[in-house]
């Protein structure tokens, strides 16, 4: 007899409100009966937010999200849900002249602390040491 208990599974939002480009692997996510994923294109609100464990906000968006949705995310992470950000802020300054600070990521990370890097400052940051380290 089996004797493991039966989990749901982590129901995860992949966010492309912002950028349908991006994140769309995402939604296959397998396996299905441990990760179910939903595309999903509309405004976050504490009511779409409350049917899942994590929100996945990926890609290259200068669109920002409204100070309404931002809250609802806030809230939603605050109560425990989970939150995956990710992007190339490099890459999207090149495609599209938006300075880091300006992009979606950066407006999402600052809600808790998190700032993605511009191209020049991460140069900066991975310029080798020319004195050598002691």
């Amino acid at each position: 007899m089996n004797s493991r208990v039966k989990r749901r599974p982590i129901a995860i939002l992949v966010d492309r409100s912002k950028d349908v480009f991006s994140a769309g692997a995402l939604v296959g996510l397998e396996p299905d009966d441990e990760f179910l994923s939903t595309d999903s294109r509309r405004r976050l609100t504490p009511r779409l937010l409350s049917a899942y464990d994590v929100v996945v906000i990926c890609g290259k968006s200068i669109s920002l999200y409204r100070k309404d949705e931002l809250a609802a995310l806030r809230r939603f992470v605050r109560q425990g849900g989970g939150l995956m950000l990710a992007t190339s802020t490099a890459e999207a300054e090149r495609e599209t002249g938006c300075p880091a600070k300006d992009q979606t990521a950066n407006q999402v990370g600052r809600l808790f602390g998190i700032r993605f890097l511009s191209s020049q400052e991460a140069r900066e940051r991975l310029k080798p040491d020319v004195h050598g380290v002691p």
